[in-house]
């Protein structure tokens, strides 16, 4: 039955029957301010209970009483969930995140976005994970913004600076160039790069001052866009493989 939002889960007895436990969901699980005030409006209601034992079990003594949360409806979700992953998060930090706040263990992440790009970040929860490939397979689309003339040690903007010129893009050059990278390509993944070796992501190892060898992996690229193109700036749409 329900009652104040909350439902009877099942109701078991100690066999000297001395103690009582009564398990509960709620539709509460996730505040803790209304499961503190849940608990206080329980713990009101057990001499009614304990009274009410008495009268229908025609008991002498009454059992103590103790309330329990089930939370195995919460562990039964199952599905998908998009987020909107900011810039400076890992992807694995989004997992833990919300592993903390849905108490589910069973959570991942559809492929993985770097800390520093933002956008949406697929979530396999409970069942779901056994689909996430299925999802991780699938062709993305990226924004990205490009400065030419200038390289890191990583790759990216987090990198120390290793080589800088002035460039100035010339966009029908730019376009001619981005038409010749269409179709299947062969790319050779970076070191700084979520890809896993030995258990461990690859950036990992470089940190430690640990490079290997990588093979090329075919890659499919669809279209490439030209969003803008200024200076030695230009911001493509991408739509490519995994």
């Amino acid at each position: 039955p329900r009652l104040a939002g909350i439902t009877i889960i099942k109701v078991e007895m100690t066999p000297d029957m001395k103690k009582t436990f009564i398990y509960y969901s709620s539709s509460n699980s996730f505040s803790d301010v209304k499961n503190k005030d849940l608990l206080i409006g329980l713990s009101k209601v057990k001499g009614f209970i304990r009274s009410t034992l008495s009268k229908r079990l025609n008991m002498r003594r009454t059992p103590e009483i103790n309330f329990k949360e089930d939370i195995s409806d919460l562990w039964r979700m199952n599905g998908f969930l998009l987020i909107d992953k900011p810039s400076g998060r890992t992807s694995a930090s989004c997992v833990y995140s919300l592993r903390k706040i849905l108490k589910i263990k069973k959570i991942g992440h559809c492929g993985t976005l770097d800390p520093l790009a933002t956008g949406v970040l697929p979530l396999c929860i409970g069942e779901a994970t056994k689909f996430s490939n299925y999802i991780s397979d699938q062709s993305k689309e990226y924004e990205v913004e490009v400065l030419f003339g200038v390289q890191t040690s990583t790759g990216d903007l987090e990198g120390e600076e290793i080589y800088n010129k002035p460039f100035n893009l010339n966009k029908d050059e730019l376009k001619l160039s981005l038409h010749k990278l269409l179709g299947v390509q062969y790319q050779v993944p970076p070191m700084y790069s979520a890809i896993k070796f030995k258990g461990k992501p690859l950036y990992a190892w470089v940190r430690k001052g640990v490079y290997f060898l990588r093979k090329s992996r075919e890659v499919y690229i669809s279209s490439l866009e030209i969003l803008y193109c200024e200076g030695s700036k230009s911001k493509m749409r991408v739509a490519c493989s995994k």
